[in-house]
């Protein structure tokens, strides 16, 4: 369940409201939300990004270079190969051209679209796996972020930790985590009822009225948000342990950290405005007379255009009433009829629209799935289609855990279903963040180490 702003609403206004409520309690249907400020400072730790444009457009290229190659090597199997010669010489030599780059580009087709189909048909079929793997990740991202919080305040100490990015790119593999202990059937049990408790919630604040004139708009929970419920499963925690929910997180290692990196930048600006003012001091070479330059001549501002008032004349898509009075108002009755019967048919797609992808999920029960009564058919289909998705997002939550721990039990590495960001922690970036650290820290007069 989640309240968000209305499209109509600007990015500065969601952004000014949630910074707000990083410090101040905000009279506002929506969790309160934290800001995790952390820099690698202006180290090049974070300049492995890649450019996922470059991939889009490497992998159309690839995709367009195996076409081709599948086309040419058909077409000229045809032409040469010689069953293929005997069998077409019994048809017209025009139409046996004709057929042969026709029968290439429709085998090119074939075997992209089998491609597809099997790509969709596998995504089905782990589509339930995938959010239950979500699940798992939540677990484990809160118990990680809760050992955070005791590094971060010297409550304990782990060996394969040295410096707090070493516990932050463990979030990118989360359930891998050698210092995690494997998520446990007590945890599932008591993510079950987080869910079924969320679930309740959401159901219960669906059926009250909301203001429309409001700026937040209310999104009732489905079993596709199971990926989104971090912040919520933290909250259902910190309940359950009796914490507070605005509570500060204060980690006096991040900041010590920070601190140090902050020093070496100081003394490397320092030094860098030193070398500047020794190359002042040296003897300048003969300056070169330039002539001067010629004087720009004073312009008159461009005088603003008036605004205009009048209204913006909307498409058929966003104003179908003013769309339809110009036609009355400048066309024949004729084209008016021909609008109408365009417009009764794009309804009609609107109408099925709604439900295809509710008859898409259920299109994969192998169960009867019951429909309640509603005053809108397709409201009742799409609840139908919600119960049997949350129904088989619960069992699937209990069984991919059971994958899961059966490979923890035997020392195996998980292999994730979704995919999972790069680390931009690597080895060299890692040793360049230490560097800084114990050169501020020697500048501070520290021993050049990480103990503190």
């Amino acid at each position: 369940m989640t309240w968000k702003f209305k499209q109509k609403k600007s990015p500065d206004c969601v952004l000014i409201i949630v910074l707000k409520n990083q410090f101040t309690d905000f009279p506002c249907p929506i969790s309160p939300v934290k800001f995790f400020v952390f820099s690698f400072s202006k180290i090049s730790c974070l300049a492995d990004k890649k450019d996922y444009r470059d991939e889009f457009l490497d992998k159309q290229l690839t995709e367009a270079e195996r076409k081709k190659a599948r086309y040419e090597q058909t077409l000229h199997a045809l032409q040469t190969e010689e069953r293929f010669v005997n069998y077409l010489n019994g048809f017209l030599p025009s139409s046996v051209e004709r057929f042969s780059k026709s029968y290439a580009s429709r085998k090119v087709m074939w075997y992209e679209s089998a491609a597809m189909m099997k790509s969709v048909r596998e995504s089905r079929e782990s589509r339930w796996n995938k959010i239950a793997e979500s699940a798992l990740v939540q677990i484990q991202e809160q118990k990680l972020q809760d050992i955070q919080h005791d590094w971060g305040n010297n409550k304990i100490t782990l060996p394969q930790i040295q410096v707090f990015p070493d516990l932050v790119d463990w979030h990118q593999n989360v359930l891998n985590c050698p210092f995690l202990p494997p998520v446990s059937e007590g945890e599932i049990q008591l993510y079950l009822q987080f869910y079924d408790e969320l679930i309740k919630e959401s159901d219960e604040e669906e059926k009250l009225d909301h203001d429309e004139d409001s700026e937040f708009v209310f999104e009732p929970f489905r079993a596709n948000d199971l990926s989104k419920l971090g912040y919520e499963w933290k909250r259902f925690i910190d309940r359950k342990n009796g914490v507070a929910p605005n509570r500060l997180i204060q980690n006096p290692r991040l900041s010590m950290e920070s601190f140090y990196i902050s020093l070496a930048n100081k003394e490397d600006e320092r030094i860098k405005q030193q070398r500047e003012e020794e190359a002042k001091n040296v003897d300048p070479k003969p300056a070169v007379v330039q002539p001067p330059l010629p004087q720009p001549q004073k312009t008159v501002p461009p005088v603003p255009p008036a605004v205009d008032n009048r209204p913006f004349m909307h498409s058929v898509f966003y104003n179908p009433r003013l769309y339809e009075n110009f036609v009355k108002k400048f066309d024949t009755k004729e084209t008016l009829g021909y609008y109408r019967v365009m417009q009764r048919e794009h309804k009609r797609r609107e109408f099925m629209e709604r439900v295809e992808m509710d008859l898409f999920v259920l299109k994969d029960s192998k169960e009867y799935v019951p429909i309640g009564s509603h005053d809108d058919w397709r409201d009742a289909v799409a609840e139908a289609a919600e119960q049997w998705s949350r129904k088989m997002v619960r069992e699937a939550i209990t069984d991919w855990w059971e994958v899961y721990a059966r490979i923890k039990d035997n020392s195996g590495v998980y292999e994730y279903l979704n995919s999972v960001k790069p680390s931009t922690f690597n080895a060299e970036n890692r040793k360049a963040y230490i560097a800084r650290v114990i050169r501020g820290r020697v500048l501070n007069g520290k021993p050049p180490d990480l103990n503190f």
